[in-house]
Parts: structure tokens; C-alpha cells; sequence
């Protein structure tokens, strides 16, 4: 009968059992990585620790050995050290002043990885055979992160990184994450390795808890997303767009949902599948007219929040009778804001907005039970003029929204405010992931590798700009400082994990 190792607790972890037959017992062994003196390369080998016969376990004379001299030489180690440092050790006087600072990284570094490998190991993503491992995932996954701090997810920039700046940082205060070599190809093979729906339970992991729980707005967001190694299936080999759900909480500038949508797929499928799966509690959804569905709001209304909607033609019917009820309306049935100003540096404009909204009780009693929480919500209509600040022309373009937001005085200005944090999408969030991120100059085809390089983005846009509010809070800036700054400042590595470990609010 073959025993269990649990039985045994003088076997070290990490063991297996071999039966031999011949001698009648078990022998207990270890895989391990042994490096050869003369090529400098490691291979597989197993070290045998003992025997197990009769039920009883013995250790092997030469494992007994062999932990003696480890023991003999960490000795040796340690008076040589001592010895150096008494010889070198500068006087009281000269002693560094940031000693205690030394210790405070390396405590803080340390949580930063027993929080990520705790993130991590919940997805169950290292299917690696033990035997095989050279590179800690851990040091991969926290490599990743920091380049993509600096705004870089290629493979090779990954690579360097590990092996050079995070070698140094790592040396001093984590030095389990050291590795000899972590070349390009096992950076990528471990980013297609991790399915994109595990890496979802990882990316979710290392969110902080929302901040902002009295206003928030989280719009269901369709971004497409330029790769070079992408083919449009139509236009004579031209790069094709993977397009992603994305579900952002516009409030605390973080993206809690993201799906790539491939092939034959339906974002709208991945629309519902966002809104069962997130926290919307005090929240109010927004969405563009793709999304303006039956059952996105219903869905919606049972998780127990509001939602604003756009409407367009694909609703044409309701759509029409909105319009009809604006355009004969007078003043007294509508509450309207006062004109808002917003000057467009990006694009060179300055918007004029002004917001209409109407009782929902005055559509029709078929609009109103197809759109659930609308008889008790409001009908909005939406006008902008913009200007180009070259020329003196100006456009007008009306848009019209369903919402679910009890009719008050107080409403239009709720969903003003709703409207330009969806609206802000397109530059506090795709803006700044293409430019600063490059994620339309992606060198990729895999979908894997694309989707968990999205998210890497994601994670380090959000923790890239609370690290800059926590700066200005804490008084360490007097000012909120710019994200190419920031991503500038993150290639120190300690500025990198204190940049994550205030996100993860480890300081």
C-alpha cells in the first residue's frame, strides 16, 4: 500500500514517492534544477531526501550531508559578513539617515507580493509542471505590472525590465523574486498561458474597494482597439479592430468590467453579462443607443440601480414620439439647466450644453411598459452647439436620452452631471490608453495575449492616477501631477511598488 507523505511530517514539502519493488520500499524524492558548472545551464534532476520501509522513514545519508555543508557554508557566510561589515562600517555619525526608509520599502514591497501572489493564485492560471519551472509567475506577473506602469506591455521591455532594474530592487528587499534569465518568449508564452477570463478574477483582485459610493456612473463602454497583427477580414489584408466591452466606473476612474469580443460574437451579450456580475449599488448606468435594449434595462432596473440611456434610430418608434413630445411641449412642462460652457483643448472646440428633461408620464402608455422606470423617470433631450476656435461657424446637434431618475428640480442637474462623465470617457480613458498606453500600436494577434495586455493598461491607468491624487493628498506634491510625469518617475522600481502598494492601500 503506498503511504502518504502527510503521515510523515520530518519530509520536507514538495516530495514524491517512487516504489521499488526489488528492495521493498519507497523511495522519497524532489524534483530540482541543478546548474552545470560548465555551460551555465540548469536542468531537471531529482535529490533523494529518504526511504520509507515498513512504515517507518529514514533520511538518506548524503541528503543528511548535503544539508550539513548548506548549513556549514550559510555559517561561513554569515562571520565573513559580519567581519566585512565591521571593516567597512562607517561611524555613528556617517551611519545613511534613510535606514529606516530601507526597512519601510522592504516591508512594503513585501505585502505589495503576498497581495499580487494571493490575487494571482485564485485564478489557478499556473498549469506549469513543477518540475519545469525556472521563473516564478509572481515575478513575471509583478514585472508585467511595473512595465505597464511606464506604459509598456512588450514581451521584450518586460523581459529587460525583470532582469535588470527589478533583479537590483529585488536582490535588497525580495529576494525569493530574483531570477538568473527570463527571456522575451517566456514572458509571452506566460501572457497567452493565463486564460483572459481567469486574469479577469486576478484584475479584480488588486481593485481596492470604491472610494465613492454616493455618486456613481458606470457606463457600459464598446472601445475598439487598433493591432498590428490583426487582419481586417475585408479590405485586402488592411489591420482589422478588436472591439471590447468595458464596464468603467467613471467616478473612481476604474474600469471593473473589460471582455474582448471575437469572431460572431455579441457585445450586447457581454453588456448583460456586465451588469449581473458587477456591484451597482447607488450607481446609475449609462450606455449608448447600442445598448438601448429591453433587457439591458431591465436587467439593470433588477440590480437595483438607475440607469440614462441614449435612444436612436435603432428604437425608432420611441425615438419618434420623444421628439414629438419636446417639439410641442411649452416652457412649464419642462425642467431645463442653465446653458453649461466646456472649452475642448483636444479637439480645438468650445461646447455649449443645454439639458431638457420631461415627466416619462407623458409618452404613451406603450413606451412606457416597454422602458421599465420610465413612467416614474424622465424623457431628456440634450443640445450642443460647438464652435471650432478657427472658425466662427457653428454646429447644433440634439441628442435624446430614457432614464430611470425620479422627476424632481434636482434631476437635471444629476444627469448633467451623468451625461459629461460619460461623455469624459473618450479622454480621461481611451485617450490616454491609446497615447500613453500604445495600445493601438499593439504587435499582436492572439486574443489571450491582447485581452491581458488591455487589462494590464486598465490596472495601471487606475493606479497610476490615484497614485497621483494620494501624492497630492499626502502632501508630497503640491500639485496633481501628470500622468506622462508619473509614468516617467515609475521606472524607478521603488516608486513603481509604492505607486501599487498605495492603490492596494498597503501604506
Amino acid at each position: 500500500m503506498k503511504p502518504n507523505l502527510s503521515d510523515y511530517p520530518e519530509i520536507p514539502p514538495g516530495c514524491c514517492l517512487n516504489e521499488n519493488k526489488r528492495f521493498g520500499l519507497f523511495q522519497v524524492y524532489r524534483n530540482i534544477r541543478v546548474k552545470d558548472p560548465v555551460t551555465g545551464k540548469s536542468k531537471g534532476s531529482r535529490e533523494t531526501i529518504g526511504s520509507i520501509k515498513n512504515g517507518k522513514f529514514t533520511f538518506s545519508k548524503t541528503y543528511l550531508l548535503s544539508q550539513q555543508t548548506k548549513n556549514l557554508s550559510a555559517k561561513l557566510n554569515e562571520v565573513q559578513s559580519s567581519v566585512s561589515s565591521k571593516k567597512s562600517a562607517p561611524s555613528a555619525e556617517d551611519q545613511p539617515a534613510n535606514n529606516d526608509n530601507s526597512q519601510e520599502v522592504k516591508a512594503q514591497d513585501r505585502k505589495v507580493s503576498v497581495t499580487v501572489d494571493n490575487a494571482f493564485a485564485k485564478t489557478s492560471s499556473d498549469k506549469r509542471e513543477s518540475s519545469k519551472i525556472e521563473e516564478p509567475m509572481l515575478t513575471i506577473v509583478l514585472g508585467s505590472i511595473i512595465n505597464a506602469l511606464n506604459g509598456k506591455t512588450d514581451c521584450t521591455e518586460i523581459s529587460n525590465v525583470i532582469c535588470h532594474k527589478l533583479k537590483k530592487h529585488f536582490a535588497k528587499h525580495v529576494p525569493s523574486l530574483v531570477v538568473e534569465s527570463c527571456s522575451q518568449d517566456t514572458v509571452r508564452k506566460a501572457m497567452l498561458l493565463v486564460d483572459a477570463e481567469h486574469l479577469d478574477t486576478f484584475y479584480t483582485g488588486l481593485l481596492s474597494e470604491l472610494r465613492r459610493d454616493d455618486f456613481r456612473v458606470i457606463a457600459a463602454d464598446k472601445q475598439g482597439e487598433l493591432s498590428n497583427g490583426h487582419v481586417a477580414t475585408e479590405g485586402n489584408g488592411k489591420h482589422g479592430t478588436y472591439m471590447l466591452m468595458n464596464f468603467p466606473d467613471t467616478a473612481n476612474r476604474v474600469c471593473l468590467y473589460h471582455r474582448l469580443i471575437q469572431g460572431n460574437e455579441n457585445a450586447i451579450t457581454f453588456s448583460y453579462d456586465g451588469l449581473k456580475s458587477l456591484n451597482l449599488n447607488g450607481a446609475v448606468v449609462t450606455a449608448d443607443a447600442m445598448n438601448c435594449q429591453e433587457e439591458f434595462i431591465e436587467t439593470a432596473i433588477n440590480r437595483g440601480t438607475h440607469y440614462c440611456i441614449a435612444v436612436k434610430s435603432n428604437q425608432k418608434k420611441t425615438l419618434q414620439e420623444i421628439m414629438a413630445s419636446f417639439n410641442s411641449a411649452d416652457e412649464s412642462q419642462m425642467i431645463t439647466n442653465e446653458t453649461e460652457e466646456e472649452q475642448e483643448n483636444d479637439h480645438g472646440r468650445l461646447d455649449e450644453y443645454q439639458i431638457s428633461i420631461m415627466n416619462g408620464k407623458v409618452v404613451s402608455k406603450i413606451v412606457k411598459d416597454k422602458w421599465i422606470g420610465l413612467e416614474g423617470g424622465n424623457i431628456v433631450k440634450v443640445t450642443r452647439i460647438s464652435q471650432e476656435t478657427t472658425v466662427k461657424a457653428k454646429t447644433t446637434d440634439t441628442r435624446y436620452y430614457v432614464s430611470s431618475l425620479p422627476y424632481s428640480t434636482d434631476t437635471v442637474q444629476r444627469i448633467s452631471e451623468t451625461l459629461r462623465q460619460h461623455w469624459g470617457l473618450e479622454n480621461q480613458s481611451h485617450w490616454l490608453l491609446d497615447v500613453r498606453f500604445n495600445q493601438d500600436r499593439m504587435q499582436a494577434n492572439n486574443p489571450n495575449y491582447i485581452a491581458n495586455c488591455n487589462a494590464l493598461n486598465k490596472l495601471a491607468l487606475a493606479y497610476l492616477q490615484n497614485y497621483s491624487f494620494w501624492l497630492w493628498n499626502t502632501g508630497r506634491e503640491n500639485n496633481l501631477i501628470s500622468l506622462n510625469l508619473l509614468q516617467k518617475r515609475c521606472e524607478d522600481p521603488e516608486v513603481a511598488m509604492e505607486c501599487i502598494a498605495c492603490y492596494l492601500e498597503l501604506v
